[in-house]
């Protein structure tokens, strides 16, 4: 992460995470924040900045070791305390390694349309449209990636879904899955 410092104009300082590409991560503890954690290197991510101004990461693509994935990983970053923190999804690190012999998306898991649900997860996208509401909650529509099946080669999606920041949870609101 790199932040435009507020006593140089135009000055950039590096914050956190590798300066080399191909940058696997390391995911530390789900739910706990450590200088140690940060997320595998990406593009395309879906991301927001929360009322609190902590940054979120949603998916996008991973690049790893061994090549591109689209993980389906929820990360908040603390620019206070420059620690990101693994909020959710998958950490299946063989395939965020080695990606070619492993399975390049993970499929979600949507519960009931509607319903909240500890479990529930959206699949790995990358190229998706997000936004929050006036409550702060994530918005996640779409993009390209894996449906429940996990047979989707990484298709257009038109799913919904809303992650509660008070709740920790994912609600699958509307679209296909």
């Amino acid at each position: 992460i790199s932040v435009v410092n507020s006593t140089t104009s135009g000055a950039w300082t590096w914050m956190n995470g590798s300066t080399s590409n191909y940058a696997v991560g390391f995911y530390g503890t789900k739910g706990v924040a450590s200088p140690s954690n940060v997320p595998d290197g990406r593009g395309s991510a879906a991301s927001w900045m929360d009322k609190s101004g902590n940054f979120w990461l949603f998916s996008g693509y991973a690049l790893g070791v061994g090549g591109t994935a689209t993980p389906n990983d929820l990360w908040e970053y603390n620019p206070s305390t420059n620690e990101w923190t693994f909020m959710g999804g998958n950490t299946d690190a063989c395939t965020r390694i080695n990606p070619t012999t492993c399975g390049y998306y993970w499929p979600g898991v949507y519960g009931t349309k509607g319903v909240a649900g500890t479990n529930n997860l959206p699949g790995g996208r990358f190229d998706a449209v997000s936004w929050t509401d006036s409550s702060g909650n994530f918005w996640l529509f779409g993009g390209t990636g894996e449906d429940s099946t996990g047979s989707g080669g990484g298709g257009y999606l038109n799913d919904l879904w809303e992650f509660n920041l008070v709740t920790g949870e994912w609600t699958w609101e509307s679209g296909s899955n």
